[in-house]
């Protein structure tokens, strides 16, 4: 009996210890990465969190062929695809993609809680502050529809759609776009 009295002890006292993150709380590190990350195909700055690949969420509008619109009153950070596989010649250049400047595995800033919700395509995306700036997962955009391929030997991940992502069930039928 002292045993299982002494185990709910412990587990009430862990229950009540656990801290919640607040909007702006350092909530680790994230690290130079060797990934080489592409969206259709044009490179795009990559970050590494616990493995994760984080991308710049705001640079999507206006480089990558999505529709960013950040509402302050709600906090939230609805991103769209516009449609197409589109790219601006400075992404597809590689103008504005950043090199990591570091060593890989090596500690390239911190990240932060935000309270800030993101969606992309009106689904929650896993997102976090870098910079001030907010980032997503991007291998959760494979939860969004996104055709997302890793390449362990070149060490390259790449987001795509595939060729029925836009697909609208109809009463004649499926219509396709591509």
């Amino acid at each position: 009996m002292k045993k299982i009295f002494s185990a709910v002890i412990i587990l009430i006292f862990c229950f009540c210890n656990t801290a919640v993150a607040a909007n702006g709380d350092v909530l680790g590190n994230y690290y130079h990465t060797d990934i080489k990350t592409y969206i259709y195909y044009a490179p795009i700055t990559a970050y590494n969190i616990g493995g994760k690949t984080m991308i710049d969420a705001e640079i999507l509008n206006w480089h990558y062929g999505f529709d960013v619109y950040w509402n302050e009153n709600t906090r939230k950070l609805e991103i769209f695809d516009k449609g197409g596989r589109f790219n601006s010649m400075q992404a597809m250049s590689g103008e504005i993609y950043e090199n990591s400047a570091g060593k890989y595995g090596e500690i390239a800033g911190t990240y932060y809680e935000t309270d800030i919700e993101t969606y992309l395509n009106g689904k929650e995306i896993t997102s976090c502050n870098i910079g001030g700036r907010t980032c997503i997962a991007a291998e959760e955009m494979a939860e969004h529809g996104y055709d997302v391929a890793w390449n362990e030997q070149a060490r390259i991940l790449t987001v795509n759609k595939p060729a029925d992502f836009y697909k609208i069930e109809t009463n004649l039928g499926t219509i396709k776009t591509i």
